[in-house]
C-alpha cells in the first residue's frame, strides 16, 4: 500500500477516469501503480502514452519488452514490477527457472543473440550510462539495429528505471 493517498478507480474523475478505463478494458483492473500516478493526471497521461508506445513498438518482441522491464526492476529492487513481468513471461511460456536464471545473470536470458545484445545494452545504459560509447552502438548496428531502435531501447530502460524509482519511493 502506497504511503500517499492514491486515486482509487471508483474515485477517479476526468482524464484519470478515462485512462483508468483503458487499463480496465485491457487488464480487467487498474494496477496499483497506475492508481499512484492518478495523483497527478498530467503525469499519468504521460505514463499511459509511454506504455502505449512501448507496447506498440513492434521491432521488440513482447518477451524482450517484458525482460527489459523485469531486469531493470531487478536493478531497482522493485518487487511489484519484477513479479508482474515475470508473470507475463511465464504466461508466454518462459519457465520459472529460465526467468530466475536471467534475474541472476542477464547473459542467460532466453532471447536470440540480437535481442539479448540490445537488452544487455539497456542494462548497461541504466547502470553505467557514462560508459556507453560508439563500440556499444556499432555492435548493435552490426546486429541490424537502427539508431531509432537503440534510442527507443534506452528510453524504455530509462522509463522503467524512473517508474521503479517512483514506485519504490511511495512503497507500491
Amino acid at each position: 500500500m502506497a504511503i500517499i493517498k492514491t486515486v482509487k478507480p471508483e474515485d477517479a474523475e476526468g482524464k484519470v477516469k478515462e485512462i483508468y478505463s483503458m487499463f480496465n478494458e485491457k487488464m480487467g483492473m487498474v494496477p496499483e501503480p497506475m492508481q499512484l500516478y492518478g495523483v497527478c493526471p498530467e503525469i499519468l497521461e504521460l505514463l499511459a502514452g509511454s506504455i502505449q508506445f512501448g507496447m506498440g513498438y513492434t521491432k521488440f518482441s513482447p518477451n524482450l519488452k517484458a525482460f527489459i522491464r523485469m531486469l531493470v526492476s531487478v536493478i531497482q529492487k522493485c518487487s511489484f514490477c519484477i513479479d508482474m513481468n515475470a508473470g507475463m513471461l511465464m504466461q508466454a511460456g518462459i519457465s520459472k527457472e529460465a526467468i530466475d536464471a536471467a534475474k541472476s545473470d542477464p547473459n542467460k536470458v532466453p532471447l536470440d543473440e540480437r535481442e539479448k545484445a540490445i537488452l544487455l545494452f539497456i542494462l548497461k545504459s541504466v547502470k553505467e550510462p557514462l560508459s556507453i560509447d560508439k563500440t556499444d552502438i556499432n555492435k548493435l548496428h552490426s546486429l541490424g539495429w537502427e539508431d531509432k531502435d537503440i534510442f527507443v531501447a534506452a528510453y524504455l530502460g530509462a522509463s522503467s528505471f524512473a517508474s521503479d524509482t517512483i514506485l519504490n519511493t511511495f512503497k507500491v
